[in-house]
């Protein structure tokens, strides 16, 4: 009873100190008392989270999403389409498909092939009808289709053959531009319901394939040679007998690492994407066996895998059938290794799995070809080039994101994602729709990274998702992280910092900084600000936590500048455009205010356009504005304002304003700024020439003195040669901001959380 009165005094304790603020005397106290008690710090955390729960709903004003809907066991039991995904409102659900038909030679199949796409009861298609230069009647059937359904179908004829089907995948790929794509090999037919069951399973913005049942037929199409369940009878037939949706980790192991489960490209629909690793390989284009398979374990990753038995598509067994005839083919050997090593490479398996490919492809070798030596086998086959690939396995990410909403710690994560997926990355997106979704923002997301959602379910996410690493970069995200992931979670996480602690009351911070601190593998800040707060704190420094700077940086394309006559705008105006939240701190009112008076000081037609969306947007829309200003709202194409523009703008002199992403922005588009002169921008604006625009002080209490920035504007629009000056500084203020560089530092960040301890990266 004595100890029990104990341990239940340490919790007490325990919890008063998480709910007062979290110091060192607490910290050790949790140590003495807990750490060494695997029952107490089970009590502890039953108790603890809770109390920290209820703490950052107060403090950060937002509560949790209702749970997530899940099917009871991913892989089986009935169907529910929202795996991972928090239930949405409803919304019209109509993607277009594109139907990417590459033939040659096929000419006797080619009618009932097409009759089963044109006949398909989805009504939304774009169909590209290939032919790679045959000597058959081909032409003329796809023409005559061509004519026939010329609303919806595209006609590519190739002059010279390509020498292989991957060539013609992906031009059909390049001129895809349908959301989902289907590619219906030109020998092949199925169902009318093909598409109309398989396009449900993606309302789910996790499923980045939904493959259907596969029936084996011989060369006249009558009879059936082998059934789905045959050809993966080793894997479990049972599995292909009722609909699933599963992880690509969890279906990689098992089956998909072992063979390809997804025996006919036919049956397979996707989420169309604009790049993959495995595209533009030379390797690729010329296999004939396992580059479907190859073009799947790329395309899945960190997504999740569907299948219906409900409706059927039928594979064409015949002599002239590329993938029949390579069995007995080195190169049928050779592919399965570079199938394998993908495989090694991309996800977290056990090398054991391909000891059990080799003895299933040395018996294949046996049954179609008489010429079985093991050393030649393993020249074509190599185990231990397998197993070494799975050194060169990036880390899986998930990316948690506040919501697809405006404002730098909202889209920096989506920027980030992007560029660690290009880095090969396996990237999950994480959204927690804490605000109503931008669709611009979210169009900002790459179309080959999946998007769950659900927070409260974190831990499953990250243990069926095989994460590694969990980013966030938002204050409530950063704190609900770790209300839902254990502390025992073999997840690392890191924090990007990007202002939003500078603004919190200091009694708020003691309450969730030092638990942030002792949980975060990685803090990483992008202005020296940012460590204002921890400083305080004492939370960093030697012997204590260390921050990493990373600055910020976006990829540099940049599209035509809008033309101004579309926004009423005189070409000889000077024009300063702002892009902002619509919020008192970002200096709107003042913006106004300054830019009449230098039209008054200069006499020159000098013109605002405002985008953004918030409260002072609105209050400008119910009182009206002057007629120089242009209210554009939200605009996803900001670059092409910038560009149009004469001088970016920003007035901000909001506390929390760190490393403003539109400056990357404007700089980008060509265009010099002008900035109040807080957080990074100075040092954003900074070259070796002189800063690539202009700058000024706020005055007291954060004031924007308007006097003295309409004399700023006035000067700019009056002084040619100042102009040019900062002109030719942008290029190099924006080259400061490479994402190669901020890709790089990340990755060496996550890789160097999940080195076995001791491990240098000279080791």
């Amino acid at each position: 009873m004595r100890a029990l009165s104990r341990l239940d005094r340490a919790l007490r304790a325990a919890v008063q100190d998480a709910w007062l603020g979290i110091n060192r005397r607490a910290r050790a106290r949790y140590r003495r008392t807990v750490a060494s008690n695997p029952l107490l710090a089970a009590r502890l955390r039953r108790l603890l989270w809770p109390v920290l729960r209820l703490g950052n709903r107060h403090l950060l004003g937002k509560d949790y999403l209702p749970p997530a809907s899940f099917t009871q066991t991913a892989g089986s039991g009935p169907l529910q389409h929202l795996l991972y995904q928090q239930p949405r409102p409803d919304a019209p659900f109509a993607p277009t498909v594109t139907v990417i038909v590459p033939n040659y030679n096929h000419a006797p199949y080619l009618r009932q092939r097409l009759d089963s796409i044109y006949g398909q009861t989805w009504p939304h298609l774009e169909v590209i009808l290939m032919d790679d230069a045959s000597t058959d009647d081909s032409r003329a059937i796809l023409q005559d289709y061509a004519t026939r359904h010329a609303d919806r179908t595209r006609l590519i004829m190739n002059d010279a053959n390509s020498g292989g089907v991957f060539h013609q995948w992906e031009k059909g790929l390049a001129a895809a531009t349908g959301d989902l794509v289907w590619i219906a090999e030109s020998d092949d037919w199925c169902r009318p319901d093909f598409l109309e069951t398989l396009v449900p399973f993606f309302q789910n913005s996790g499923v980045m394939l939904a493959y259907a049942r596969t029936d084996f037929m011989d060369a006249t199409g009558q009879t059936r040679v082998w059934t789905m369940e045959d050809h993966l009878a080793d894997l479990g037939s049972a599995r292909w007998q009722q609909p699933w949706i599963e992880t690509a980790p969890r279906i990689v192991r098992a089956g998909f690492g072992l063979k390809n489960i997804i025996p006919n490209a036919s049956s397979a629909v996707f989420r169309r994407v604009e790049r993959l690793d495995i595209l533009g390989i030379d390797r690729w284009r010329g296999m004939r066996t396992c580059g479907d398979w190859m073009f799947y374990l790329n395309l899945i990753r960190g997504g999740l895998v569907a299948y219906s038995p409900d409706t059927v598509n039928y594979y064409r067994m015949h002599r002239a059938n590329t993938s029949v005839t390579s069995y007995a083919q080195d190169s049928y050997y050779r592919e399965h290794e570079a199938a394998a090593i993908e495989t090694m490479r991309l996800y977290r398996v056990d090398s054991a799995l391909f000891d059990r490919q080799r003895a299933s492809l040395i018996l294949h070798w046996k049954q179609n070809r008489s010429d079985f030596e093991a050393g030649r086998f393993d020249s074509l086959y190599s185990l231990p080039r397998i197993r070494a690939a799975g050194a060169a396995r990036p880390p899986a990410l998930l990316m948690v994101g506040y919501a697809f909403s405006v404002g730098g710690g909202e889209t920096f994560p989506i920027q980030l994602a992007n560029q660690m997926k290009t880095a090969g990355y396996a990237v999950t997106y994480l959204d927690c729709a804490q605000e109503p979704e931008v669709p611009g923002i979210r169009a900002m997301l790459a179309r080959d990274i999946p998007l769950v959602s659900g927070l409260d379910v974190l831990a499953r996410i990250v243990t069926d998702f095989d994460i590694d690493i969990v980013h966030s970069h938002h204050t409530w995200i950063d704190n609900a992280v770790l209300d839902a992931l254990p502390p025992d979670s073999p997840a690392r996480t890191v924090v990007t910092l990007h202002g939003m602690y500078e603004t919190l009351p200091q009694a708020d911070l003691r309450r969730i900084l030092p638990r942030l601190v002792a949980r975060t593998g990685k803090l990483v800040y992008t202005a020296e600000k940012n460590l204002g707060a921890l400083r305080a704190l004492d939370l960093i420094g030697p012997g204590r936590a260390s921050p990493e700077r990373i600055d910020n940086a976006l990829d540099q394309t940049c599209p035509p500048p809008l033309d101004r006559a579309t926004l009423d705008i005189p070409a000889g105006a000077f024009l300063l455009t702002l892009v902002s939240r619509a919020l008192d701190d970002k200096g709107w009112t003042e913006a106004i205010a300054a830019v009449d008076q230098a039209r008054a000081m200069t006499g020159r037609d000098i013109r605002l356009v405002l985008i953004g969306t918030g409260p002072v947007h609105d209050r400008l829309l119910r009182t009206g504005h002057p007629g120089f200003v242009r209210l554009e709202g939200y605009r996803a194409n900001i670059r092409a304002y910038f560009a149009a523009s004469d001088l970016g703008f920003l007035p901000t002199r909001s506390p929390g304003e760190s490393f403003p992403l539109v400056v990357i922005d404007c700089l980008t588009a060509g265009r010099p700024v002008l900035a109040s002169s807080i957080g990074e921008i100075p040092a954003m604006l900074g070259t070796f020439a002189g800063p690539a625009g202009l700058l000024f002080d706020l005055g007291p209490d954060w004031t924007i003195p308007v006097p003295a920035l309409a004399a700023l504007i006035a000067r700019a629009a009056t002084d040619p040669a100042l102009m040019d000056q900062l002109a030719a500084r942008v290029p190099l203020a924006a080259a400061r901001f490479d994402p190669a560089q901020m890709r790089d530092r990340y990755d060496a960040a996550y890789r160097s959380l999940l080195a076995p301890p001791g491990m240098t990266d000279a080791a």
